[in-house]
């Protein structure tokens, strides 16, 4: 994923904001398997590292990463959370909607954030991967299916994926994606807590 210029010192600061530099090391090795000394300066202030920290994610295609992996440690805190928004939104495309808008296109089941939501459920379900993104898809209509994201990261990819079918309703044969695709998610999840969390949007979903 891109980031402007602004929105890396955003990022920065909001990263400064809430991690030190020992929660800033068990973050990475906990979330993302890396250890921070390795690709940064471990001799340089919190800025320059966290600075360095923010250039590795946007070299390796690791970015989305690690804002996810933030977020998921510091969930409270606002300024985070914000630039997870803003961020997650700027980075979608609407070239996968376009390309079902003919396939019962209708208003959006959820809110924006109750979509990036059932993302982070799916990402804390460790659903965000190659793998899990083709069983999530597993019963879908397979023509509905070849219109959806099937490039970039898989976390994106499921990103992008949730906003195509929150604006899909019925397809022809009463098939509505979203629903299908939620059930696979509570089923794939379960018996963790965001099986529970799931199956709340699916229960809203079908009222």
């Amino acid at each position: 994923m891109n980031i402007t210029g602004r929105q890396t010192e955003e990022l920065l600061n909001a990263l400064l904001d809430v991690f030190d530099r020992s929660s800033l090391e068990q973050m990475l090795l906990f979330k993302l398997d890396v250890r921070l000394d390795s690709i940064v300066d471990p001799h340089g202030n919190m800025r320059k590292i966290v600075f360095e920290l923010i250039a590795w994610a946007r070299n390796h295609d690791k970015l989305l990463q690690l804002v996810e992996a933030a977020v998921q440690t510091r969930p409270a805190n606002p300024r985070l959370s914000a630039f997870y928004d803003e961020f997650v939104g700027k980075g979608l495309t609407t070239k996968s909607t376009d390309a079902v808008v003919g396939h019962g296109a209708h208003e959006p089941h959820f809110e924006h954030d109750e979509v990036l939501k059932i993302h982070g459920l799916l990402v804390q379900s460790e659903l965000a991967t190659e793998s899990g993104l083709q069983v999530l898809q597993g019963g879908l209509n397979l023509e509905f299916r070849g219109g959806l994201p099937s490039s970039g990261p898989p976390s994106q990819r499921l990103l992008n994926t949730l906003f195509v079918l929150n604006s899909t309703g019925e397809l022809t044969g009463g098939e509505v994606p979203f629903e299908n695709y939620l059930a696979n998610a509570v089923a794939l999840s379960g018996p963790r807590m965001e099986s529970v969390e799931l199956e709340k949007f699916l229960k809203k979903l079908r009222s």
